[in-house]
């Protein structure tokens, strides 16, 4: 059972991006979360996320007006959660390698997205501290492969309407 207590959160949140003008549309970054709840007893609150370091490279490519591409990698490091509510299990630490790569294209006044996306590519078994199931000992998704395809028919359609009005 939890009370309403009076509590401090703090944290941080800080991005770095470097985009070098000798290699066009190359974007390198890396961000950085940390969340801390604290109650004014001195526990900490309960399923406060862990902090988390992202490393990223990722491609964009514009080849003409009407098509254009990009790909991407990062690995997402999750950090130990020992700051922990004494009702709660502690969380060890865990990598996710992801990756994708997409298109899109535009035809008259319909737009094509078409982009795979690829998160943890090496099938970590791993416990995320938010999810309420690692109290059963059920993992988190492993592999996750999706493909995603859509289509603007009415990309326009704002500016049409704008233009039979005047």
């Amino acid at each position: 059972r939890y009370r309403q207590q009076d509590a401090v959160l703090y944290g941080t949140e800080v991005m770095l991006k470097y985009q070098p003008a000798l290699f066009k549309g190359l974007r390198i970054s890396a961000s950085y979360e940390a969340l801390v709840g604290k109650l004014i007893g001195g526990e900490y609150l309960p399923y406060m996320p862990a902090r988390k370091l992202k490393p990223e490279v990722r491609y964009e490519r514009e080849f003409d007006r009407q098509v254009s591409g990009y790909a991407f990698m990062n690995n997402e490091f999750v950090f130990t959660q020992n700051l922990v509510n004494p009702l709660e299990q502690e969380t060890p630490a865990y990598q996710l390698f992801n990756a994708g790569a997409g298109v899109t294209l535009h035809h008259h006044k319909t737009g094509y997205q078409i982009y795979v996306t690829a998160n943890n590519l090496l099938n970590e078994a791993y416990f995320d501290h938010l999810s309420r199931l690692k109290t059963f000992g059920l993992f988190n998704i492993g592999r996750d492969i999706s493909i995603h395809i859509k289509i603007k028919l009415f990309n326009n359609l704002k500016q049409n309407k704008n233009e039979k009005t005047n």
